[in-house]
C-alpha cells in the first residue's frame, strides 16, 4: 500500500542543485512506496513499470530513488515488507537498504562519492594510527 497523503514534489532531483519538472501534471500525485511499481527514468524522461500494473492500481515510486536529502522527511506507513519506516532520501539509507533498488544516475553518483569519502577517511585514520608513536609505524 502506498503512503497516503504524501505526493512527490512537482520535480525530481537530477543534480546537486538541478531538478526537472514532472509532466504531465498528474505525475505530481505519484505517492511513495518502499515496494514501488514504477521508476522515474530521469535520463530518458520516462516512467517505467517495475512489474505488472493492473487497471486501477495506484502508481507509486521509491522517493529515495530520485531524492538525495529530502526537505520534508516523513514517517512511512506503506505496509510493504521492506518498509523503511522513515523516508528522508537516499543519503539517510545504508547501502544494504538500497541494494537491489532501481536508482537514478544522480543518486548512484552520490552513493559512489559517499563510499569513496568514507574509504578515504578510513585510510587516513589508518595512516595516522600507523604514524603515531607506538602505533605500528617504523621506529
Amino acid at each position: 500500500m502506498p503512503t497516503q497523503g504524501r505526493s512527490v514534489p512537482p520535480n525530481l532531483q537530477v543534480g546537486a542543485s538541478k531538478h526537472i519538472l514532472l509532466s504531465p501534471e498528474w505525475l505530481e500525485n505519484t505517492n511513495h512506496s518502499c515496494d514501488p511499481n514504477v521508476f522515474f527514468n530521469t535520463e530518458a524522461s520516462a516512467l517505467l513499470a517495475l512489474r505488472a500494473i493492473a487497471p486501477g492500481d495506484e502508481l507509486c515510486f521509491f522517493y529515495p530513488s530520485t531524492e538525495w536529502a529530502m526537505g520534508e522527511p516523513f514517517a512511512c506507513r506503506c505496509g510493504a515488507a521492506t518498509c523503511l519506516g522513515h523516508v528522508a532520501g537516499a543519503s539517510a539509507l545504508t547501502p544494504q537498504q538500497l541494494e537491489g533498488r532501481r536508482l537514478t544516475p544522480y543518486i548512484q553518483q552520490r552513493l559512489a562519492e559517499a563510499a569513496a569519502a568514507k574509504a578515504a577517511t578510513a585510510e587516513a585514520a589508518k595512516a595516522a594510527e600507523a604514524a603515531a608513536p607506538g602505533g605500528g609505524g617504523s621506529g
